[in-house]
Protein backbone atom coordinates (compact mmCIF):
# COMPACT_ATOMS: atom_id res chain seq x y z
CA UNK A 1 0.00 0.00 0.00
CA UNK A 2 2.80 2.41 0.93
CA UNK A 3 4.59 1.89 -2.37
CA UNK A 4 1.38 2.56 -4.33
CA UNK A 5 0.71 5.80 -2.46
CA UNK A 6 4.29 6.86 -3.02
CA UNK A 7 4.03 6.34 -6.77
CA UNK A 8 0.84 8.42 -6.72
CA UNK A 9 2.79 11.22 -4.97
CA UNK A 10 0.67 10.76 -1.85
CA UNK A 11 3.75 10.94 0.37
CA UNK A 12 2.00 11.45 3.72
CA UNK A 13 -0.21 8.41 3.16
CA UNK A 14 2.78 6.39 1.93
CA UNK A 15 4.75 7.35 5.02
CA UNK A 16 1.84 6.38 7.29
CA UNK A 17 1.57 2.89 5.84
CA UNK A 18 5.31 2.36 5.70
CA UNK A 19 5.71 3.40 9.33
CA UNK A 20 3.00 0.92 10.31
CA UNK A 21 4.82 -1.85 8.42
CA UNK A 22 8.15 -0.98 10.03
CA UNK A 23 6.65 -1.17 13.52
CA UNK A 24 5.82 -4.81 12.83
CA UNK A 25 9.12 -5.60 11.07
CA UNK A 26 11.80 -3.01 11.92
CA UNK A 27 14.70 -5.20 10.78
CA UNK A 28 13.27 -6.18 7.42
CA UNK A 29 15.83 -4.76 4.98
CA UNK A 30 13.48 -4.58 2.01
CA UNK A 31 11.05 -2.54 4.10
CA UNK A 32 13.85 -0.13 5.00
CA UNK A 33 14.81 0.08 1.34
CA UNK A 34 11.22 0.89 0.33
CA UNK A 35 11.06 3.42 3.17
CA UNK A 36 14.16 5.10 1.76
CA UNK A 37 12.55 5.32 -1.67
CA UNK A 38 9.47 6.95 -0.16
CA UNK A 39 11.59 9.53 1.65
CA UNK A 40 13.52 10.23 -1.54
CA UNK A 41 10.35 10.72 -3.60
CA UNK A 42 9.12 13.15 -0.93
CA UNK A 43 12.35 15.14 -1.28
CA UNK A 44 13.79 14.04 2.08
CA UNK A 45 17.16 12.82 0.87
CA UNK A 46 18.83 12.88 4.29
CA UNK A 47 16.17 10.61 5.76
CA UNK A 48 16.33 8.43 2.65
CA UNK A 49 20.06 7.95 3.18
CA UNK A 50 19.51 7.01 6.83
CA UNK A 51 16.95 4.38 5.87
CA UNK A 52 18.99 2.93 3.04
CA UNK A 53 22.04 2.72 5.29
CA UNK A 54 19.94 0.71 7.75
CA UNK A 55 18.93 -1.69 4.99
CA UNK A 56 22.54 -2.05 3.86
CA UNK A 57 23.66 -2.78 7.41
CA UNK A 58 21.10 -5.58 7.64
CA UNK A 59 22.11 -6.82 4.18
CA UNK A 60 25.86 -6.59 4.88
CA UNK A 61 26.25 -10.36 4.62
CA UNK A 62 23.96 -10.80 1.62
CA UNK A 63 25.19 -12.80 -1.35
CA UNK A 64 27.05 -10.62 -3.87
CA UNK A 65 24.39 -11.27 -6.51
CA UNK A 66 21.34 -10.55 -4.33
CA UNK A 67 19.35 -8.14 -6.49
CA UNK A 68 17.64 -6.07 -3.78
CA UNK A 69 20.85 -5.51 -1.82
CA UNK A 70 22.62 -4.48 -5.01
CA UNK A 71 19.83 -2.06 -5.93
CA UNK A 72 20.12 -0.51 -2.48
CA UNK A 73 23.89 -0.14 -2.90
CA UNK A 74 23.41 1.60 -6.24
CA UNK A 75 20.80 3.98 -4.81
CA UNK A 76 23.09 4.74 -1.87
CA UNK A 77 25.91 5.64 -4.26
CA UNK A 78 23.58 7.76 -6.41
CA UNK A 79 22.15 9.68 -3.43
CA UNK A 80 25.55 10.22 -1.85
CA UNK A 81 26.86 11.66 -5.10
CA UNK A 82 23.93 14.09 -5.18
CA UNK A 83 24.12 15.11 -1.51
CA UNK A 84 27.89 15.70 -1.54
Amino acid sequence: IARCYSHLNEHKKARKYMDMALVDSPYRPYGRYESALIYERAGQTDRALEEIEMSLEIWKDADYDYIHANKAKEKWKEWNAISN
